[in-house]
């Protein structure tokens, strides 16, 4: 898909590590340097472990960019996408469930609310050779316009099948006359 649209890829990884500082009698901050030590020499590891990618045959020709990160996850992500004008986001997730999902809200979770732009999970662990399948999930709101048509972009460019599932909720309860004509209008 990158090679049809000659897109780049920002491979990005963001470390979220607890910060161990503390403040002196004198109200200054003060950061174990040891800590300091672990979060470089893990920066150069994770760094070179994502420019290993560039290098591989799979993705000759491919301009990946790779970019490591000591912080909160949610907020960096946020700021690159912007930064950097996203047009797509792919995460991986491990699916949390029960009291996990409860009381931890996910980064990936964050960005697919949040995100400006659309936002692609991939369950993890996961082998995807070909993309045969898509199910547009949507109740065909009028402010959707702009997805729909990245989603027929989409498909187009990757040449899978498209399934639209509409969902009608408690408020919009539409027949599926109505609901093919909207797609069409589209």
């Amino acid at each position: 898909m990158v090679n049809k649209t000659g897109a780049e890829i920002h491979l990005l990884h963001v470390i979220e590590a607890p910060t161990a500082q503390s403040f002196t009698t004198m109200g200054m901050v003060y950061v174990d340097d040891m800590e300091e030590a672990y979060h470089v020499e893990l920066l150069k590891v994770v760094k070179a472990k994502l420019e290993s990618f560039t290098g591989e045959e799979d993705y000759k020709g491919v301009n990946i960019i790779p970019d490591v990160y000591i912080g909160k996850p949610y907020e960096y992500i946020s700021e690159f996408i912007a930064s950097h004008s996203a047009d797509l986001i792919v995460m991986g997730t491990k699916g949390s469930s029960g009291l996990e999902e409860l009381l931890i809200v996910s980064n990936t979770e964050k960005v697919v609310r949040y995100s400006k732009c659309p936002v692609v999970v991939v369950p993890v662990p996961l082998v995807l050779n070909t993309l045969s399948n898509i199910v547009f999930v949507t109740n065909m709101m009028d402010d959707e316009g702009r997805v729909i048509e990245a989603i027929r972009d989409f498909h187009k460019l990757t040449g899978a099948h498209l399934s639209l599932l509409w969902v009608n909720t408690l408020h919009v309860i539409e027949n599926e006359k109505t609901m093919k004509d909207k797609w069409k209008q589209q």
